[in-house]
């Protein structure tokens, strides 16, 4: 029992740094010495072990769920959303094609036009992330959804490039204004350049990607059509 304890206890600490706002929920359950004690009555032991059981299950949850990508604001990319280097994919020696963005203006309102949102991956040549979005998910989607414009922004490059007011930029100097710092990003934009739902962060869990994209497509698409606030 002791054992066990020790183990909750050290989950506990260890998922503190996950979610601070999940910090006070188990220090309750794990880290205040007399929830657990080896000499409660039977009542009181029994209770607590079933508080400590909901605990664990709970820690386990948010511990798995810490693992998956998520979506967040195009400038919120910290490590955290990095994959590991161990599971890093091949980069082919051939990437695979992506239109490279000219005109962001333009480019936004003809996807306006067609109803969708202008989706732009942030990308950069070195980043064996940012070929297995383009590979498996944003390439099938473009050849699908034909009205969808889709466009690359590459981090690293100094390509000349138009903003969403038309000035003139670079590929590098743009991502950078959009506080855009690790990659892949795929971000969702509307003709004003205006962010239209959390843009996809990283990729973390493959199997779940090409839902994470389905859904921010359709929140986008309806943030796009809904009538301006007042």
């Amino acid at each position: 029992m002791t054992k066990i304890l020790a183990w909750g206890r050290a989950v506990a600490a260890a998922l503190t740094p996950v979610s601070t706002g999940f910090s006070p929920f188990f220090g309750q359950l794990f880290l205040t010495p007399d929830l657990i004690g080896d000499k409660a009555p039977g009542a009181a032991r029994r209770h607590r072990g079933v508080r400590f059981g909901a605990g664990l299950a709970a820690a386990l949850c948010v511990s798995a769920l810490a693992g998956v990508a998520v979506a967040a604001p195009a400038s919120a990319a910290v490590d955290e959303f990095a994959p590991p280097a161990a599971e890093a994919p091949r980069l082919p020696a051939k990437l695979t094609p992506l239109p490279r963005a000219r005109d962001l203006q333009a480019e936004a309102a003809r996807a306006a036009r067609a109803g969708q949102p202008l989706v732009v991956l942030y990308s950069r040549r070195d980043c064996p992330w940012c070929e297995q979005v383009r590979r498996e998910w944003l390439k099938p989607l473009a050849d699908r959804q034909t009205d969808l414009v889709v466009r690359q922004v590459d981090q690293d490059s100094n390509a000349a490039l138009r903003d969403f007011a038309g000035q003139a930029t670079t590929h590098g100097a743009f991502a950078k204004a959009r506080q855009v710092t690790l990659v892949p990003v795929v971000a969702f934009y509307g003709p004003d350049g205006r962010e239209l739902t959390a843009a996809i962060v990283g990729v973390r869990l493959p199997d779940f990607y090409a839902a994470y994209l389905d859904e921010s497509l359709k929140a986008a698409r309806a943030a796009l059509l809904a009538p301006p606030r007042r």
